[in-house]
Parts: structure tokens; C-alpha cells; sequence
């Protein structure tokens, strides 16, 4: 009894018209090929099975061969196009959760992978009375709509009385399966009962399809029939045949695209009574333009104008490639991944139901959305009604398509307008102010706030921020045959000689992460056998090294990958795991299967080398979240190499890559150099300003006395020059405890304001006039030892004008012309450093220099006209980058950073690499005060050998003394003058070779080095500083004061005043004045 029952059920499927199923059931592979035995991977309805075999093609009966995953046993796979069910001649072993079925369901059902079906049906065994005996198994695919949930088993175990409905929640099916599905299923366009009644869809006031009275076995069934059931030719109404009647072509009908039946191309008519069809089979609406979804009651997304008549659309109606609307809304659409169209309107929107769990919600696509502004959309989602007004992505403002039900997003008075009455006209909030836009191509455009930002907007675009935005990186393990090679596997090339094997040092690995997948491939391995830093690796390499344990500071990114963890794109296939769970697998572009796959929380899935690759590849940041090869910039939502933070260059747009709680800069970052300012500073300009006056009080005393009033008078140019540095020291750290930890983020606002600009032509001013009048002090008094003149006579006028002359061509007018000319503005071409755009301008970040903003413009215009490397002055440059953008509102704005803007310190620019144009300006006063230095020495060494000759003359153990302790002094003037500039130049050198950067090095060169000489010249030119010191300190020490007896003469005070001994003072350095014993050596 059993059995006939069954057969009875069997022969209802037989009869049950399912016209424009077939293509759904047609199991045609997309790839096949054959090993020598005969099977080969194949893709099998979404599902990756072993196919060993040609397929039959018999009276529409479709006949495949396949393997088992399991073990060897073969099968035949047998289906009927008019049949909801295949049949199997064998079951696999060890296969518990029925993944021999999996491939052969049609993919428009709603899959449901438990524990139980790995793909939401199973097999029962038909047993012998069934027909065609090597047939034996009937898949569960068949069951639900004649045997499953009826309280009859039909299969062993118990199957299809699995997962069913309990009793109060259920609805007993009135056909004759009396089969209980959930109420839930009711009403929902949907024949969840057997189809051929579809009593489920009684009484629920559809506005689609028809409801009619059927006849089983004497018994008359309220029916109802689909749409594509309506008019047909075949009398599913078997009663009335209502279904047929008025069929003809003079009947009310509309005639669209056909969209149940694939094989068909050409047009057809449809009657009134199937509009608004909800299919029973998902994504398969009767008509693929959508005609049959207008002026629908339920599930409406859309109001617009059809043919001038206001009109509704349901969700189906929607992104079918074909216009109804009369302004195209309908067709506003976005694929937001491949096989996925959303439209416009239910993008940004907040709900992460389009396209796998929110990848139209994605951080870049909805980054610049409006903040004042709320509209209620045209267009929405049909499961909820569209009472919410919604801020819009700000490009939607203005653009000549109506997105908002009151139209306001194209009023312009609700916006501020910019660039009104031009091609580029557009709208933006009224609280932002209007800028200029970037040209793409034509008539489009991006605004400025928009611009890299990684939305690719225009080709343009890409081309420009590729330069200042993309970095490339490699993220692709090379190749070595069949093997990827990770990392550096040799320490050295000299080993690689020795050796003549690359991979001596290698360890070979295969890699699995997720569950070993049946049709998949493992990737093979060379890897590094020692443990090492990942850091600089990405993409694949960094995946693989990280969770292969062999990084020393990173962890392993990857998530397990399971059947749902990504949305069905069109390389991506369901295998079995060798565990008995359902998998995802991407065919390989040379050819294969791969499970090595990055699930995004979007429900996104990409390969290895997208995966911390700085890159957002999923579009919500997920496959870089776990990454610690990379910094986050919070202002752009960029990711850059970690190997860029701290590196002191600003490549976030907000600096917080330098600007952390691991490197955020001062003007001064050192404490020892902070106090080393302070205290040096305030030091040498108190001690210089004390000589200064002193000598100046002393001038008219000298007027006697030229060589006298020549050397006061330079070493009141000397005091004047370090006194300056002092200043500039003093000034530099009150800016440096004023702006603290801020100047990090505000380093740029520092570098072009007049203060640091000052600050450099200071002290570049003091430091070469000190150095230019210690020159002619050294001269002078050589010339002074070598002609054994001093003079003593009146002054004229005529030798004032003559010192004066020669101090000015000498001292003042070199020390001014290298301190002033790199910033006067006709010179701007060869001294500039760069020009900052502002932190928000993501083309041109941090100080952008010559070379950078021609290659980003050669890169937007494709060429120039000229030479492919001639050097275009700053006004040209200016002209082409304006020529990037409109100049409505005054075009791209940048600050000049001038020559001293190179670092905090705002110091002198010394350190120059080649290719620079300021390199010849910089080395041209490097040679002049290296020379400066070679003069002083020569002229110091000249004067210890006069001084040492006169000594040996007189014979005298006082001569004698005063001539060693004269070497003595001009051993250390000759040291610290080598101290001062020769380490400087030599560091110049080495940075302009490019051997190091010494841009570090700019704070210790301006604080420590360069002013030793302003602090320690004061205590050496004036007996009267020191004294005072002296007086103040009262060393006990009596060697001390024995040692400063001895440095003096036995003269006094009237004497050396009389014959130039304050002048001949200021010649030279030391700690204690030696002027009087070279003056007496001149006399005697």
C-alpha cells in the first residue's frame, strides 16, 4: 500500500507543468576536462564535482556520470525537465550530509546548510518497486512537495519528517499530500504546498496570477495558478479553464521583454492578471524589462512618471537594464559587486541588506555624505515604508536627477551654488564654503574634499593621486616553478656565490589554513628557516609568513572560511571539506581550485594578495583590520606601511603618523637641547652685549691709535654677529615651549610663517658676520706681526672711509647678500623649498617640491610642451596646476615654503643632496667659510712662528713663557674654529652623496655646534668680561689664579690702553686674554 501511495505521488510529479524551469534544471557543466582516467574537476551548478563523463542528451532527459568525492564509487545522475527531483543509481560512502546532491538543485532556492543536508536536501532510497531499477535513489529536492512533512516517513531515517513545523505553528495543506509548512510561508507568492494546487496562495488577494478550482481524483481543490501558468496553452484550470480564456491578440494585454523562459527572445504579451508576479523561483520575473511590475499595489519601491502617468514599481521593477520611468529613475542602478545590482536610492541608506550583508554601505562609497541636509528618497526599500528622511551622498545635489520625493535635492535654493552658470556649476551645504573643483574629463569634475580619496572618480584622478596617494608594494610572492618564495631566504649575496643555491637556507612548507577542501590546491612554500620581521611584507607574503609562525611581530589576519562566509561571485564555487562541512573555492586564473580566501565581514571574499595590502579591497576596511603592517589615517581613511610612521614625512593628511604617542615632534625634541638653547642663548647674548657696549665706551680712546680702534671696531662686528645668534637661540626656544607637542600638527603652519623665516636670516646674518670680521681680524693682525707697524697717529677721515669701505665689502655685504637673497622674490625659482596646500589636499600632501608637482602635472596634462625635463619656474608651475582645477574662487591656494623652512630650527639650508637647485648656492658659502677657516688658521700659525722667532731671540725665561703660552691660545683657537665648521661641512658632504640624511641633524648643528663660538668669543676678546666673571665665581683655587697671572703681561692697564693692547685682545681667543704679551714681543 505504501508503495502505490507513493507511485501515485511520483505520477503527480510527472504531470505537474513547470514550462520555463528546464533552463533552471539543465545540468550542462561550465568547464570540463578529462585525466586519463577519465574524471576531472568540473563546475557543476555552482558546486565543484568530479565529472567522469560525456553527458547524453535523450528526448530532453539529461544522463552525467560523476565521482565521489568520499571514495571511488561512480554515479549516474538522471533528471526530467518537467520533474522537481533527480535520481542516482548509487550513494556515496562516508558522504553523511548528502553533498551528492549538492550541484543538482536549481540555484533560485534558498539554500539551508545545517548539520543534518549540507545543502538543504538529501536522498532516499526509492526501493524496488520503483521504475527503472539502476534509478534507485530519489533526491530530496523531490520531497518537499509530495512526502515531506506529512507524518508519513517516506525515507530512511525519518528524512523528510525532519525539520517540519510543530502543529500549532503549521498549516495543513488542503491538497491531497496534506503537507504542513509553516504559516509564515503563507500568502507569500510562493507555492509551498504541491504546485499543481498551490492552495497556499488561496484567498490572499494577490494582484497577480489567478485563482481557480482544480480536479484530483473527483475531488474539486481551490487552486491558484502563477502568472507564466496564465494563457500558456496548457489548461491548468481544469475545470472552468478559465486560465485560457480571452487569450487572444485583441485582448487588453501588454507586450514586454520575456523573462520566464531564457530560450525565448523575442517579445510576447502577457495579460493583466499576471502583472506583479512574485515568482516562484527567485530573480526570474515574466518580464525581464519589468513592464509587469508597474502599477502594482504590494511591494512598491518607486513612484515616477510612465508615459506621463503617475505610476508604482515594485522592487522587481527595478535595475532590470531597461527604462520605464520617463526621467530613467527605475534604472539608476550600481553594481556594487559582480552579478549585483542596487539602485542608487537604497545605497548609503543604512541598511545592510543589499548585495551580502552591507557592501552598499561601505565606508568609501558613503564617505561624503550630507551632514545638514535629509530628504526622503524616491526610491526604497519595499519591505518598509519610507517615512525616514535620509541624508544623501552630497554628489546627488544639483546633478539633474531628481532623487528626493519633494525634488529639493535639485533646488537651488536649498544649497549654496558654486560655479554657477558655468559647465562646472555644482551644489554643496550651505554651511561649506565654495572652493574649486578638480577637471576630470569634459564637463566632469571632484571636488576638492572628494579628490583621493580613492572613489575614482575620473581617469584623471586615478593618474594624478596615483603619485602622491598609491605607493606600489609587492604582494605577491615570486614564483620559483611550483613553489612561492617568501622573503629573503639567503643572508647574504656572498653566500649565494658559495653556495650556487638560492634556497639552501629555505624550508619547504605547504600551506593550510582553512579545512583541506576536495578540488582544491595547497599552495607550496619556500620560506625563510629563522625567524624574522614581517613588517615590510605584504599582501600574500605577509599572510603566509605571519600564519606560518615565523614572524616575530605580527599575528596571523586570517578568519576560517566556511560555506557562508562570502556572496556567490561568478569565479567562486561550494566544495566539500575533507571534514564534511561545505567550503567556498576560487578557480585560479592558471588553471585549479583554491580555498585560500579573506572572508570580509560584507560578505566580500579576495585573495591573499588583497589582504594587508594598505589597500580597503573588501570596502569596509576588514581585510586590514587586523594587519600590523600598516598605520590608519584617521582624516582620509588611508592605510600607509608602517615603515612610513615616525619616518619624519606627513603622509596622513592630518600628520598623525608623525604626530602620536610615539613620535610626536617638537621644534626641539631633545631636553638636552632645550636647556642647551635656553642656557646658551641667554649666555651669549648677555656676554656679547657686555663687550659690545664695553667697546664701544672705548672707541673715542682709541682714536689715537688706528691699529687700536681697527681691532675694537671688529670685535664690536664680532660681538654684534654672535650676539645675534644668541638672540636667535633665545627667540627659537620661547617658540619652542609656546607650541609644545601642537607644532607637530601645525609644523607646516610654522615652517611658512614670517617668525621662522626671520629667525633663519638672523642667524645667518650673525654667524657670518662674526666669522667674516674674525677673517679680518686675522688678517689685520698678521699683516700687522709681518710689517711690524703699529700706528699710532691721529685718525682722518680718509682711513675712517677707507676701514669702513673695506668693513662693508668684507663683512657686512657678504654676510647680508647669502642671508637675503634666498628670500627676495625674484630669486623664488632657485631658493624655494616647496608649497604646502593645507592639510584637507590630498593630491599635494606635506611641502610639495618642484620636482613632485611636475610629475604630477605631466601625469594629468599626458605631456608638456618642450623638453620632457625642462625645469618650469614656479610662476609656470603655478599656471599648470591652476590649469588642474577651475579658478572661480582664486584656484589651488598654497603658502611658499621658503629657503629656512626646512626644518623646525628654521636654520640655514646646509645640507643639500644633488639635483637640488639650491646646491650650488649652499656649497658656493660652504667653500667661503671652509675657506675662512684655512685663512684664520694660516694667519694664527703665522703669528705663533713670529712670536716663537722673537722669543728666541731675546732668550729670556719670560719671553719664553710668553711665547708657549701664546701657542697654547692659538692651538685652541685653531681647535675650535675646526670644531665649529669643518664636522659641518664634512656632514654637508656626506648628505649631498647621499650617504646619510643629516636632515636630523639640523637641531644639533643650530643649538649645540655652530653657536660654541658666540658664547666662548666675549670671555676671550675682553679682559674686563672676564674679570668680572671672576669676581663673581672667586675660584679658591690659587693655581687657577696662578695660571691666569701667568697668561698676562706685567703691564698696566694704562699701558696696553695706550699702545693697542684692547685691540690686539679682540684678536685673540682664549680664556684669558694673551693680547699684552704679543703686543711686547711686537715692541721689543
Amino acid at each position: 500500500m505504501r508503495n502505490t501511495r507513493v507511485i501515485i505521488w511520483f505520477t503527480l510529479l510527472l504531470l505537474t507543468d513547470c514550462v520555463g524551469l528546464s533552463a533552471a534544471f539543465e545540468l550542462n557543466p561550465t568547464e570540463k576536462v578529462f585525466t586519463e582516467d577519465g574524471c576531472e574537476v568540473v563546475e557543476y551548478g555552482g558546486y565543484l564535482l568530479l565529472g567522469c563523463g560525456d553527458i547524453i542528451e535523450e528526448q530532453e532527459r539529461d544522463k552525467n556520470v560523476f565521482k565521489c568525492w568520499t571514495s571511488d564509487t561512480r554515479y549516474t545522475v538522471f533528471s526530467h525537465d518537467y520533474v522537481h527531483s533527480f535520481f542516482y543509481s548509487q550513494k556515496c560512502e562516508n558522504d553523511p550530509l548528502y553533498y551528492q546532491v549538492c550541484g543538482h538543485i536549481m540555484n533560485n532556492y534558498e539554500y539551508i546548510h545545517d548539520t543534518e543536508y549540507l545543502c538543504g536536501f538529501y536522498i532516499c532510497d526509492r526501493g524496488d518497486d520503483y521504475s527503472k531499477p539502476d534509478m534507485r535513489f530519489l533526491s530530496g529536492i523531490g520531497v518537499p512537495w509530495s512526502l515531506e512533512c506529512n507524518k508519513v516517513s517516506q525515507c530512511e531515517g525519518d528524512l523528510d519528517e525532519r525539520n517540519c513545523p510543530e502543529d500549532e505553528e503549521a498549516f495543513i495543506c488542503t491538497d491531497p499530500t496534506k503537507k504542513r509548512i509553516s504559516r509564515t510561508k503563507l500568502c507569500d507568492g510562493k507555492r509551498d504546498c504541491h504546485p499543481l494546487w498551490g492552495v497556499d496562495e488561496v484567498n490572499c488577494n494577490h494582484p497577480y496570477g489567478m485563482q481557480c478550482i482544480k480536479k484530483f481524483q473527483n475531488e474539486l481543490i481551490d487552486s491558484w495558478v502563477s502568472p507564466n501558468q496564465i494563457c500558456n496553452g496548457y489548461k491548468d484550470c481544469d475545470v472552468n479553464e478559465e486560465d485560457e480564456e480571452n487569450c487572444d491578440e485583441t485582448a487588453d494585454k501588454t507586450k514586454c521583454m520575456p523573462g520566464y523562459n531564457p530560450k525565448n527572445t523575442t517579445d510576447f504579451y502577457f495579460g493583466d492578471d499576471q502583472k506583479c508576479w512574485r515568482p516562484d523561483l527567485r530573480n526570474f520575473p515574466v518580464c525581464l524589462d519589468g513592464k509587469d511590475q508597474l502599477n502594482c499595489t504590494e511591494n512598491i519601491s518607486l513612484w515616477c512618471d510612465v508615459n506621463g502617468f503617475n505610476t508604482s514599481i515594485t522592487d522587481l521593477g527595478l535595475c532590470t537594464g531597461y527604462v520605464n520611468c520617463d526621467d530613467g529613475i527605475d534604472d539608476k542602478c550600481e553594481e556594487v559587486v559582480p552579478k549585483c545590482k542596487v539602485h542608487k536610492h537604497m545605497t548609503c541608506d543604512g541598511i545592510p541588506s543589499n548585495c551580502g550583508d552591507g557592501v552598499d554601505e561601505s565606508s568609501s562609497r558613503c564617505g561624503a555624505m550630507t551632514k545638514n541636509f535629509t530628504c526622503h528618497r524616491r526610491a526604497f526599500e519595499s519591505t518598509r515604508s519610507n517615512i525616514i528622511p535620509q541624508a544623501i551622498p552630497r554628489g546627488w545635489a544639483c546633478d539633474g536627477i531628481q532623487d528626493c520625493i519633494d525634488g529639493r535635492d535639485e533646488d537651488k535654493s536649498s544649497w549654496t551654488v558654486c560655479s554657477e552658470n558655468t559647465k562646472f556649476e555644482h551644489c554643496i551645504e550651505t554651511h561649506m564654503v565654495c572652493r574649486d573643483v578638480f577637471i576630470c574629463d569634459g564637463s566632469k569634475f571632484v571636488k576638492q574634499e572628494d579628490l583621493c580619496r580613492n572613489r575614482d572618480y575620473c581617469d584623471k584622478e586615478r593618474n594624478v593621486c596615483g603619485i602622491n596617494v598609491i605607493r606600489d608594494i609587492l604582494t605577491r610572492a615570486l614564483s620559483f616553478g611550483d613553489y612561492k618564495l617568501l622573503g629573503h631566504c639567503v643572508p647574504g649575496i656572498n653566500l649565494v656565490k658559495d653556495t650556487g643555491n638560492p634556497l639552501l637556507h629555505c624550508v619547504e612548507n605547504s600551506f593550510t589554513f582553512n579545512e583541506e577542501a576536495y578540488g582544491t590546491v595547497q599552495s607550496k612554500l619556500y620560506h625563510p628557516k629563522s625567524v624574522q620581521s614581517c613588517k615590510s611584507y605584504f599582501g600574500e607574503m605577509y599572510v603566509y609568513m605571519s600564519c606560518l609562525g615565523i614572524c616575530q611581530d605580527t599575528s596571523c589576519p586570517l578568519q576560517k572560511i566556511v560555506h557562508d562566509s562570502c556572496y556567490t561571485q561568478l569565479d567562486q564555487f561550494f566544495t566539500l571539506t575533507k571534514q564534511n562541512t561545505l567550503t567556498i573555492a576560487k578557480r585560479l586564473s592558471q588553471g585549479g581550485y583554491t580555498n585560500e580566501l579573506f572572508p570580509c565581514k560584507n560578505k566580500q571574499c579576495i585573495p591573499y594578495d588583497k589582504v594587508c595590502n594598505l589597500h580597503d579591497d573588501c570596502g569596509d576596511g576588514s581585510d586590514e583590520e587586523n594587519c600590523e603592517n600598516h598605520f590608519h589615517c584617521k582624516a582620509d581613511g588611508r592605510n600607509i606601511s608602517i615603515a612610513l610612521k615616525c619616518n619624519g614625512h606627513f603622509d596622513c593628511a592630518d600628520g598623525l603618523d608623525e604626530c602620536n604617542e610615539e613620535c610626536s615632534c617638537q621644534i626641539i625634541n631633545s631636553k638636552v637641547l632645550k636647556a642647551t638653547a635656553w642656557i646658551q642663548g641667554i649666555l651669549a647674548t648677555a656676554f656679547n652685549l657686555f663687550v659690545a657696549v664695553n667697546n664701544l665706551r672705548k672707541v673715542k680712546e682709541r682714536f689715537s691709535n688706528k691699529t687700536s680702534l681697527t681691532i675694537a671696531i671688529l670685535a664690536i662686528f664680532v660681538s654684534i654677529g654672535d650676539m645675534f645668534v644668541g638672540v636667535y637661540l633665545i627667540i627659537l626656544a620661547v617658540h619652542d615651549t609656546l607650541k609644545g607637542n601642537d607644532y607637530c600638527t601645525s609644523r607646516y603652519d610654522w615652517l611658512k610663517s614670517f617668525a621662522c623665516t626671520f629667525l633663519g636670516v638672523l642667524n645667518s646674518i650673525g654667524t657670518q658676520t662674526a666669522l667674516f670680521s674674525m677673517v679680518y681680524i686675522s688678517v689685520f693682525r698678521a699683516w700687522v706681526m709681518r710689517t711690524k707697524q703699529i700706528c699710532s697717529r691721529t685718525i682722518d677721515r680718509k682711513y675712517l672711509l677707507c676701514l669702513g669701505t673695506t668693513i662693508f665689502i668684507f663683512i657686512i655685504f657678504p654676510s647680508f647678500a647669502f642671508s637675503i637673497a634666498p628670500i627676495l622674490p625674484r630669486y623664488q625659482d632657485y631658493f624655494m623649498n616647496g608649497v604646502y596646500y593645507g592639510k584637507k589636499n590630498l593630491l599635494f600632501k606635506g611641502v610639495v617640491t618642484k620636482r613632485e608637482h611636475i610629475i604630477t602635472i605631466r601625469n594629468y596634462h599626458g605631456r608638456f610642451l618642450g623638453a620632457e625635463n625642462s625645469i618650469l619656474s614656479w610662476q609656470e608651475i603655478r599656471k599648470l596646476v591652476n590649469s588642474m582645477f577651475t579658478t572661480e574662487y582664486g584656484g589651488m591656494k598654497g603658502d611658499n615654503i621658503g629657503f629656512f623652512g626646512n626644518e623646525g630650527v628654521c636654520l640655514f639650508k646646509y645640507f643639500v643632496q644633488q639635483g637640488d637647485p639650491k646646491s650650488g648656492f649652499t656649497w658656493s658659502l660652504l667653500i667661503v667659510n671652509f675657506i675662512c677657516f684655512v685663512v684664520i688658521a694660516c694667519c694664527y700659525i703665522y703669528i705663533n712662528y713670529v712670536n716663537l722667532r722673537s722669543a728666541n731671540k731675546t732668550k729670556t725665561e719670560k719671553s719664553r713663557k710668553n711665547a708657549l703660552n701664546v701657542q697654547r691660545r692659538i692651538s685652541v683657537i685653531i681647535l675650535t674654529d675646526f670644531l665649529c665648521w669643518v664636522p659641518c661641512i664634512v656632514v654637508c658632504l656626506l648628505h649631498y652623496l647621499g650617504v646619510i640624511n643629516a636632515t636630523q641633524f639640523y637641531p644639533f648643528f643650530s643649538i649645540l655646534v655652530l653657536p660654541i663660538n658666540s658664547l666662548i668669543n666675549p670671555l676671550i676678546y675682553d679682559n674686563t668680561l672676564f674679570d668680572s666673571l671672576m669676581s663673581v665665581v672667586r675660584i679658591p683655587s690659587e693655581n687657577f689664579f696662578q695660571l691666569a697671572q701667568n697668561f698676562r703681561t706685567p703691564q698696566s692697564s694704562e699701558t696696553q690702553d695706550k699702545e693697542g693692547g684692547i685691540g690686539l685682545n679682540s684678536m685673540v681667543k682664549s680664556t684669558v686674554t694673551v693680547a699684552t704679551m704679543i703686543e711686547t714681543e711686537l715692541n721689543s
